[in-house]
């Protein structure tokens, strides 16, 4: 273990820094990310590395925008936890949106790796292998998606939009339909649906 990670200490809080953390928790849970961001800053300053803050501070960090905090974040945790399938995600979504796809693939395979049954992980994977020209794996991790969550409107959305881009109108269109069955306000969906000129709005 690196020096940096041993540095990463769980001792026990203060009350102070545990009541400041409890109330990070409770403003994430609220998506009171701003505010959750200055309780996990004090939590910080009375704690230097105290791992769960750190990584909700990426977890913050990340839906506010700031992706090179959250990879930084989500990093100095998996030094503590290389096995934590959910922080493997959370830092492969951060690099992908700082356009180090390489790495974040690394990072979502990782992911899938050490939760074969996580639709999370399966679903970033394939997303991420869409958005690289990578189509034929994309549709194999999506469909391990969709087969884990049937519900994961979202992958099943993202594999239709790759069946449409390898040129598969049948199934892209079956995908699509299937979308806007469970989620009829979906407006990619029915976007999709135009798109393909195959079928109308009322089909």
């Amino acid at each position: 273990m690196s020096q940096s990670a041993q540095d990463l200490s769980q001792r026990p809080l203060s009350s102070v820094a545990t009541r400041l953390l409890a109330r990070a928790h409770r403003e994430w849970e609220q998506q009171q990310f701003e505010a959750a961001e200055g309780s996990l800053s004090s939590v910080l300053a009375l704690a230097p590395g105290h791992a769960d803050a750190i990584r909700l501070l990426g977890m913050v960090a990340q839906r506010r925008g700031n992706h090179t905090k959250a990879a930084d974040c989500f990093r100095k945790v998996l030094a503590l936890h290389p096995d934590d399938d959910e922080l493997h995600v959370g830092l492969g979504i951060a690099l992908f949106e700082l356009a180090e796809s390489e790495q974040a693939l690394v990072h979502f395979r990782q992911a899938c790796a050490l939760a074969p049954n996580s639709a999370m992980a399966w679903f970033n994977l394939g997303e991420a292998l869409g958005r690289h020209a990578l189509s034929q794996d994309s549709v194999a991790a999506l469909r391990r998606a969709i087969e884990l969550d049937p519900a994961h409107v979202s992958a099943r959305l993202s594999l239709a939009r790759v069946q449409a881009s390898l040129g598969r109108i049948d199934a892209a269109v079956k995908g699509y339909r299937e979308v806007v069955r469970r989620d009829p306000g979906n407006a990619e969906g029915w976007f999709g649906l135009s798109n393909l000129n195959t079928v109308r709005f009322d089909a």
